[in-house]
């Protein structure tokens, strides 16, 4: 069925990694999904989702070992058929294919045991460790504590119109897990209490309708629904949800009824190529009329 989903967000991105001497580099890249306090000892804890992501740097952009970046990309949870280059894919929630990025900053200052300042250096572009600096990032004055955006389309199941929830499996190509399976991004989304509409008319999506939806990522859970083999779903706090068609079906051909058999087929006229109105109008000097009421 046809599906897709995309994020955008806010990210640390760490440890670039450049694919020989292409343009095509990998980063480790970590979203902001909540801060919790804990019920034993009430200290607050910061929850967050990790992610390898691909970039195609048409434009040379310089990277830096640490930055900080609002990035839009394709995504989908991460799979062991993926080859990630030096990373391991058990240490991601998901991949993706960044298709635009912005840096919240021109570089990263980073500072050594002394106090002292510096920017961080590369050689041909390579970022240098930052254990052969001797040097600490410090990380500009943002408030990074905001949840990326997902939008996403496709056939949801499970739909439950008292609980104001439903899933979807939304897959799409991304060029990351090329040569592995297709990428797919499970979803368990749920309506969130709003004053933009009652309780008893949460916009829950129809069955075997499409949708096209958004909201936020709030968190990640391994779990298992009815209708789905994923044991990892991505939940979702949906805010908008637009109604689409249905699934396509085939209808069956139309016999031809015995009425019509045999009845004379009314000439067609040879086709010269010329548009109608140009023959209205052809001893004339003006165009089709037009009016802008």
């Amino acid at each position: 069925m046809p599906s897709g989903v995309s994020l955008t967000g806010m990210a640390y991105m760490t440890n670039p990694y450049r694919q020989g001497g292409s343009k095509t580099w990998q980063f480790d890249a970590t979203f902001f999904l909540s801060r919790k306090t804990e019920e034993a000892d009430g200290k607050e804890i910061t929850e967050a989702t990790s992610a390898r992501l691909r970039y195609f740097n048409a434009n040379d952009l310089a990277f830096g070992p640490v930055g900080l970046y609002v990035v839009h990309a394709w995504v989908g949870q991460t799979d062991p058929g993926y080859s990630l280059g030096d990373a391991d894919t058990s240490e991601y929630d998901f991949v993706g294919d960044i298709q635009w990025l912005m840096p919240l900053h021109e570089n990263i200052i980073v500072e050594d045991g002394d106090g002292d300042t510096d920017i961080a250096s590369s050689d041909n572009g390579e970022p240098k460790a930052k254990e052969s600096q001797g040097m600490m990032p410090r990380m500009p004055k943002v408030d990074t504590e905001y949840r990326a955006y997902i939008n996403f389309c496709g056939l949801p199941f499970n739909n439950n119109k008292k609980a104001g929830k439903f899933d979807i499996d939304c897959e799409q190509y991304t060029q990351i897990a090329k040569g592995g399976p297709t990428t797919v991004f499970p979803m368990s989304c749920w309506i969130v209490d709003s004053p933009r509409w009652k309780t008893d008319a949460k916009p829950v999506p129809f069955g075997n309708r499409f949708i096209s939806a958004s909201g936020f990522l709030v968190g990640v859970e391994d779990r298992t629904v009815s209708g789905s083999a994923h044991k990892r779903r991505f939940i979702i706090d949906v805010d908008n949800v637009i109604y689409l068609g249905a699934p396509p079906t085939t209808a069956p051909a139309t016999p031809v009824s015995s009425s019509s058999a045999g009845q004379r087929k009314r000439p067609q006229q040879d086709f010269d190529g010329t548009p109608d109105w140009v023959k209205r109008h052809k001893n004339k000097s003006s165009g089709p009329s037009f009016s802008r009421a």
